[in-house]
């Protein structure tokens, strides 16, 4: 997690340190408490975080704006070695990116390919 409960001055805060960090390449995954970066769950649990909606969407937009290349589900080749990144864990306390054990959670971890050097 690199929020509380994904609020966007979180989140810019971290955009801010990660475009400065001397890295060459930067990947990221969201954790169970960056809720506004699943939509679909915050836009059902808001009121359980926050006392009035934040932007999903801005909050997708820092860190686009971050230098940092953003993997939900997804795949990046950095220097050669592809890594693979994905914020689904099984359901846990009803937080962000959580997936009941058995079929909904297996076919996540299914969809993540076999030739993968990093799995985040």
């Amino acid at each position: 997690d690199f929020t509380n409960t994904g609020e966007l001055e979180q989140i810019a805060s971290l955009a801010e340190w990660l475009h400065a960090y001397p890295a060459e390449h930067k990947v990221v995954i969201a954790g169970n408490h960056d809720v506004t970066l699943h939509p679909e769950f915050y836009a059902e649990h808001w009121r359980r975080f926050h006392p009035a909606p934040l932007d999903c969407v801005r909050a997708r937009a820092l860190l686009d704006e971050a230098s940092c290349t953003y993997l939900q589900d997804g795949l990046a080749e950095v220097r050669g070695y592809r890594i693979y990144g994905s914020p689904w864990q099984p359901s846990f306390c009803s937080w962000a990116f959580n997936l009941e054990r058995g079929t909904d959670i297996w076919e996540k971890w299914q969809a993540i390919p076999q030739a993968v050097d990093v799995l985040v």
